[in-house]
């Protein structure tokens, strides 16, 4: 998980005297990505900020030069992470370097805008992304997340100004933002907050998923640059054909999907924890993750008085040979978690489900 700051003046408001200011912003996203923070300004309005936590590739250099492409024209700020990363390399980069262990998955996307249009990559990646790539060129900025919409770009603008962050935070630390009351009420009557586009504060937007943006840096313009959606993914052709088969002949085809995804989502070389809920998904995925790696840590949440599954998840263990830890709930320890979680997304949760996921972060 990384993170992503970006300010740009519209106007001839000096870039220089808000540096500090920024580089405070870009620090709210250390905790994102602990590894580095890198800064840069291009030309006299424009301050890019990242934020890095290396998960992919081999990172030797704090220098930032894996952000920019061979061709010098492109520069990235990236969050998320690129799976097929190495097949994108072999298919369509490697002219570039012999040596393909070298190459992170934000190198092999930057390179891409060289070989492909900028409205065309996201078709090429699997993962979850988020990203912003200056065109020296052009002198225009696209930004483009992911189709299921797991990794976030907040834009806000007025008159003066535009941030673009992963997170509100940054954003309020160098803005005083106004509520929008009427995002608020909608928010209590849904169970979810449920808007793709609408925030809860004014003048900020959040981009959609899939949603591919270019910002013309002469005049301030957006211009949507197609959006990509799951539906896409979807072969109508094989939508029929699997209407045919048997239940049996499907389950079996995703369990093998299942299971491959699984293998290529593990990490390497890192400690990570797999998440037991009781239901069928997780459990799957905890089986796979602990059948091809070493997760460190089994955990789950057990909201007291909620549900049976979860309050007794030890028929699940013998098929893990691994205890589940289990994290008890109450309604102390929720509304405490609730107010962190709040605090941490400047706005309410998106659901009910988000302070157990931050109760088993911590």
């Amino acid at each position: 998980m990384c993170g992503i700051f970006i300010a740009i003046h519209k106007t001839d408001r000096p870039l220089e005297e808000k540096l500090p200011l920024y580089g405070r912003a870009l620090s709210d996203l250390s905790f994102r990505g602990p590894d580095w923070k890198l800064e840069k300004i291009i030309g006299e309005n424009i301050y890019f900020g990242q934020t890095i936590l290396s998960l992919t590739g081999d990172v030797t250099s704090s220098k930032g030069e894996h952000l920019i492409s061979r061709s010098k024209r492109y520069h990235i700020a990236f969050n998320g992470e690129i799976y097929n990363y190495r097949e994108l390399y072999q298919n369509h980069l490697n002219h570039l370097s012999p040596d393909q262990e070298r190459m992170t998955d934000t190198e092999v996307l930057i390179n891409l805008h060289d070989r492909f249009n900028k409205e065309k990559i996201p078709q090429h990646l699997d993962g979850m992304y988020a990203y912003a790539v200056f065109d020296f060129k052009d002198n225009k900025l696209v930004i483009s997340r992911d189709p299921q919409g797991e990794k976030t770009l907040f834009i806000f603008e007025n008159k003066d100004f535009i941030f673009i962050s992963s997170e509100m935070r940054p954003i309020e630390r160098v803005f005083e933002l106004e509520l929008d009351s009427q995002v608020l009420r909608d928010y209590f009557c849904t169970r979810h907050f449920m808007f793709e586009s609408r925030t809860l504060f004014r003048d900020v937007r959040q981009l959609c998923p899939g949603q591919i943006e270019e910002l013309d840096l002469g005049d301030f313009n957006w211009k949507s640059k197609g959006r990509l959606k799951l539906s896409h993914f979807i072969d109508p052709i094989a939508y029929h054909r699997n209407q045919q088969r048997t239940l049996d002949d499907l389950t079996d085809e995703l369990d093998i999907l299942l299971e491959k995804s699984v293998k290529e989502m593990v990490p390497t070389g890192r400690k990570f924890a797999s998440v037991v809920s009781g239901g069928v998904d997780s459990s799957l995925i905890t089986a796979y993750a602990v059948k091809h790696s070493n997760p460190d840590i089994l955990i789950a949440v057990n909201h007291l008085g909620k549900g049976q599954i979860s309050h007794d998840l030890q028929g699940f263990e013998k098929y893990f040979d691994r205890p589940v830890n289990v994290i008890n709930v109450d309604q102390v320890v929720y509304s405490r978690g609730l107010i962190n979680a709040q605090e941490a997304l400047s706005a309410p949760v998106f659901s009910h489900s988000f302070v157990g996921q931050s109760l088993q972060s911590q």
